[in-house]
Formats: C-alpha cells, sequence, structure tokens
C-alpha cells in the first residue's frame, strides 16, 4: 500500500510504502529503504506485548495516526 507524502520538483508524487509482514508494519521510504518496523500493532497491548496487525487496513489507521504520515508539501506551503 501506499500512503502520498510530498511531490518533488517535477509535481510526482512521492509515496511512503506500507507493508503488512507476520502482524507487522514495515515503513519504508519512495524507494523502499526501511524507514520503521512495528512490534505488531503498538496502539493494543496484551500482557505487555502488542497485539500483531490483523489486516494492512487496521495497520494503515495506525500510520495515519503518526507523524510519519502528513504531508510535507502542505506543511510548507502552511510556513509560507
Amino acid at each position: 500500500m501506499q500512503h502520498q507524502i510530498n511531490v518533488n520538483e517535477n509535481g510526482e508524487p512521492i509515496y511512503m510504502n506500507l507493508e503488512l509482514s507476520n502482524g507487522c508494519l514495515l515503513i519504508k521510504d519512495h524507494d523502499r529503504n526501511l524507514v520503521k518496523k512495528t512490534i505488531g500493532n503498538p496502539s493494543i497491548n496484551s500482557n505487555g506485548d502488542n497485539l500483531p496487525f490483523k489486516t494492512i487496513e487496521e495497520a494503515y489507521k495506525w500510520f495515519l495516526s503518526t507523524s510519519l504520515s502528513n504531508r510535507l508539501d502542505h506543511q510548507e506551503g502552511e510556513q509560507e
């Protein structure tokens, strides 16, 4: 799954790539370099351990609550 976070100088989208792997979310940059890997779902804890994400949609919902999902091009425009 891809989530747009910016545009390049040509106006083409720059994405974060999201992959679900064994209940963990892999967040990769536009070039598919690993940015972050969650250990299950950080927002659902059971006996000290995060429960795994069940679906990519559940993982995406959590991702949207993080600063990694922020649109950088919108933030730059607001600061001008």
